[in-house]
């Protein structure tokens, strides 16, 4: 079922993989980091002393510090970071000197509600040396897909021109400008900050962190794909409402840090993602809330993962028509035809490009369709008797996706035909067969864990049924051959379940594609970067084709999920379809 939830026009551009962390979700992160660091919470500074003045902060307590997003700017690196005060007290002594006749001062200021702001730029460093060792163990291990986290640097703080039209400052009679603060305070209160934002320097806030593979090797197999990325690069990106109207302040909440990769040359041309749509949304238009996103690029997600992968089954639902003979032989017309599935011989690697599937974006699928015919026509001849025998195979797999589905749709359908004719003395006879093979099966993105996307197959019921569905024109044999390697002889019911049997073990049996495709989703995951920081949840795809998934901070509340996610449809898995071994042969009637 498809859902409404971040369903929008928002794409990744030229990038390959987009990371969207709104101001909601980085300020909920400030509150744990700052309930995990007491240092951070309490504003323990020594007095400070400038020229005659000191500064004395006295059970200075701090709220959650926050950051805004000021998407109206042409700096897209910079964010407002604010340190709140929650209660205490700045007591602002000054030394009387009579030779400079300056009387001794002492005041004090409440400090509740006092908000300090100044301008921080965001960073790209490596990881911690300890941890470089271990990361490049597992580089070829899915989910290495960066080295590098992207974090508030506090060495770019510029605290001496903080922001005073976004600060608030407070006496015991109510708000005061900065301005109007005693001069000698200013000083002395700016190295007072300096203090405390040394103590933030020294911790890492990571807004992105692509360092670290899962944890546990048997969840991911060592030829898992890997995508370092060709390119890093980061911006702030505003929420827009797409009626036009104007933007709240609660609708500033929803702007955003984009963390931006390339992991398929060339890197892109544009430096900026320029906006097509939200990837922040919170509640609009029945859209669940939700402060973080991930988008893989469809360019990544299918054509780099997944439709290699599935190439394979291109390959082994085929069928090729391998000879059609008719001759006549005495007063009789004799006819021999082959044909063969799961096979061909003129394309036997499945990394052949003849394979490959074919993007039919419109209509929000990809498509493999293959047609093999082998014709005699008019082979005998003897001025009153005339014979024809037209052999045609066509193949149409289909893989497709819903905006807002947690699940792709895999339609496969061969459909073989046979056309017989002939002519005896003016008296013509026509013979058809035709036979269909074909099912559909999901395969449900059910839940991601420790960065790893869990994906299950169903089978949907049609008219009560699944498996291989076979339909057979009208038409009357009006000739036979009663060779052993024919099997015209037969009735046309039991001969085209004969070919429908045939057919079917040629490609296998009846075990391959349930096994085959949970080996091939097993032994190939996909992970998604960010594991550790990030947990994930609801993953799904937009009309573009993007995978998306939902993003908190790891230890903060989890990311929704929608009813469709971590639940299997209410299907009977008595409805499997008949499945294909490996290899295959050749079977001529």
């Amino acid at each position: 079922m498809a859902s409404a939830t971040r369903v929008s026009g928002a794409t990744t551009g030229q990038f390959d993989q987009v990371t969207a962390v709104s101001q909601t979700m980085i300020n909920d992160q400030l509150q744990t980091l700052m309930d995990n660091v007491t240092d951070l919470k309490i504003f323990d500074v020594e007095p400070t002393t400038w020229d005659k003045s000191t500064l004395t902060m006295e059970e200075a307590l701090l709220k959650p510090c926050s950051v805004v997003i000021p998407v109206e700017q042409n700096d897209f690196s910079t964010v407002e970071f604010y340190i709140n005060f929650e209660s205490g007290t700045m007591k602002y002594d000054v030394k009387a000197d009579t030779r400079r006749k300056v009387p001794a001062v002492h005041e004090e200021y409440p400090l509740a509600g006092w908000v300090v702001c100044f301008n921080v730029k965001m960073g790209l460093a490596n990881v911690d040396p300890e941890e470089l060792p271990r990361i490049k163990e597992q580089i070829n291990v899915a989910g290495d897909y960066s080295i590098q986290r992207l974090f508030f640097d506090f060495t770019t703080a510029d605290i001496a021109n903080f922001l005073e039209s976004k600060s608030k400052f407070f006496t015991s009679t109510g708000p005061i400008a900065y301005k109007d603060l005693p001069k000698s305070l200013q000083p002395a209160f700016s190295l007072v900050l300096n203090k405390w934002v040394e103590v933030l320097q020294d911790q890492i806030i990571d807004i992105c962190y692509h360092g670290t593979a899962p944890d546990k090797s048997s969840i991911v197999n060592p030829i898992a794909p890997s995508f370092p990325p060709e390119d890093v690069l980061f911006q702030t990106y505003p929420f827009k409402h797409p009626s036009g109207a104007a933007i709240s302040e609660a609708d500033k909440s929803r702007n955003a840090l984009l963390y931006l990769e390339t992991c398929i040359k060339p890197v892109p041309t544009d430096t900026l993602l320029k906006w097509t749509g939200n990837f922040i949304t919170n509640g609009d238009d029945g859209k669940a809330n939700v402060n973080g996103s991930m988008f893989i690029s469809r360019k990544l997600f299918f054509e780099r993962f997944l439709l290699p992968l599935l190439k394979e089954f291109n390959l082994r639902t085929q069928i090729t028509p391998t000879s059609a003979e008719n001759w006549i032989d005495g007063l009789m017309f004799k006819f021999r035809w082959g044909f063969m599935s799961g096979w061909d011989p003129a394309h036997t690697s499945v990394s052949d490009s003849y394979y490959n599937w074919t993007p039919d974006l419109a209509n929000r699928k990809f498509t493999w369709s293959k047609i093999k015919a082998d014709a005699k026509d008019d082979a005998g001849s003897t001025g009153f008797m005339r014979s024809r025998l037209n052999i045609k195979g066509d193949t149409t797999n289909e893989l497709s996706w819903e905006a807002g589905g947690h699940e792709l749709t895999l339609k496969v359908k061969s459909h073989y035909r046979q056309e017989t004719w002939n002519e005896q003395i003016g008296i013509t006879n026509d013979t058809h067969v035709d036979v269909k093979i074909g099912f559909t099966m999901l395969l449900v993105f059910q839940s991601i864990s420790k960065g790893v996307l869990q994906i299950n197959t169903y089978y949907p019921l049609a008219n009560g049924q699944n498996k291989y569905n076979t339909k057979f024109s009208d038409g009357v044999w009006t000739t036979g051959d009663t060779s052993a390697s024919s099997i015209w002889d037969k009735k046309p019911a039991d001969k085209q379940q004969d070919i429908k049997s045939r057919w079917i073990a040629s490609m296998g049996g009846d075990t391959w594609f349930t096994q085959r495709m949970k080996n091939v989703l097993s032994e190939h995951r996909f992970v998604f970067p960010g594991n550790g920081t990030f947990s994930f949840g609801d993953p799904m795809f937009n009309n573009n084709g993007d995978l998306i998934v939902s993003l908190a901070y790891d230890g903060l509340t989890k990311p929704p999920l929608t009813s469709n996610t971590g639940a299997a449809p209410n299907v009977p898995t008595a409805t499997k379809p008949e499945e294909i071994r490996d290899g295959a042969s050749i079977r001529k009637s």
